[in-house]
């Protein structure tokens, strides 16, 4: 099962990074409009959660100055998601199916405490952002620019 995880993670980095590029093919002069923020501040979002999910993981987490980051740029963004995608990569090249067994304890941004598995945060964040890419490729196209293919059938065929 983790092998499983650790090939969602790898299309999550490819997706993410699809959607940055088809942020990039807004028109200059569109980055402007109320779409393309918007746009800018789901993925900075996207990137916001995903920390979160990770520092989550390995213990208490600190609450996020915002979890939707207004006035990111594209530089800002690729780096931070670049980073993000590392530091995922490193914690699921120490992943077992053990490890997706066991809970993790955690208080959410309204300081309520849950409990929850490990599978279930993982698939969490995957569909998460997900739902979010799709709000963003509509929000792209709205802005000018061209929305990425991020289906998963699109990455599996690809990467057979």
């Amino acid at each position: 099962m983790y092998e499983r995880f650790r090939r969602l993670f790898r299309y999550e980095q490819d997706a993410n990074a699809k959607v940055l590029a088809s942020l990039a093919t807004v028109p200059p002069a569109n980055r402007a409009r109320a779409e393309f923020s918007r746009a800018m501040t789901i993925f900075g979002h996207i990137i916001e959660a995903r920390s979160i999910w990770l520092a989550r993981l390995h213990g208490p987490a600190p609450a996020p100055a915002s979890m939707f980051p207004a006035g990111l740029t594209l530089e800002d963004a690729a780096r931070r998601s670049n980073a993000a995608d590392g530091a995922w990569r490193e914690w699921c090249d120490h992943l077992s199916d053990a490890k997706l067994r066991q809970a993790i304890d955690y208080v959410n941004s309204e300081q309520r405490r849950f409990r929850v598995k490990v599978e279930d945060v993982l698939g969490h964040v995957l569909m998460h952002s997900a739902y979010h890419r799709g709000q963003i490729a509509m929000l792209v196209r709205q802005s000018g620019g061209e929305p990425a293919a991020t289906d998963y059938v699109i990455f599996a065929r690809d990467t057979l």
